[in-house]
This record gives structure tokens, sequence and C-alpha cells, in this order.
């Protein structure tokens, strides 16, 4: 996302992902100030990506303003 300095949506639905890709994803959003729309619809994400998710957002970022997860096997609140 460094070489994309203005992208603000991102949709990366059914790319299967997984929790290791959303665990890279949380990664990039602890950073990120731009984008404010991310797709991950259909990525056969689970609670360990969802909390990685979860806890980049709640601990640093800001900016994104809708995240979607759906379609995927989450199983608790990801709390």
């Amino acid at each position: 996302f460094h070489f994309c300095p203005h992208l603000a949506f991102l949709s990366l639905t059914q790319n299967s992902i997984g929790d290791a890709g959303a665990e890279a994803l949380a990664k990039m959003l602890k950073t990120n100030r731009i984008l404010r729309d991310l797709w991950l619809s259909q990525n056969h994400i689970g609670n360990a990506g969802a909390r990685a998710l979860a806890k980049a957002l709640v601990d640093a970022n800001r900016t994104l303003a809708q995240l979607y997860l759906d379609h995927n096997p989450l199983i608790d609140d990801a709390s």
C-alpha cells in the first residue's frame, strides 16, 4: 500500500486469503491512514483472522469506515 498512496477502496472478495492473509492485512491496517473500505467477503477467514483485524482496528486504525466479512466461517464474536 506504500506504492498506492490514494487507494481508499480495496476489494479482495473471493481470494481465499484465510486467517494468514487477514493477519497480514491487520498488520497493514495498523499503519494505513488512507484505506476507507475493505471487502474481505468469501475468503475463508475464521476467528483468528477476525480477531487480528478487530485488534488492529481497535488499537491503531481510525480511518477504515467499512469492513465486509460476510460469508466467512466466523464461529464467535472475535472478541
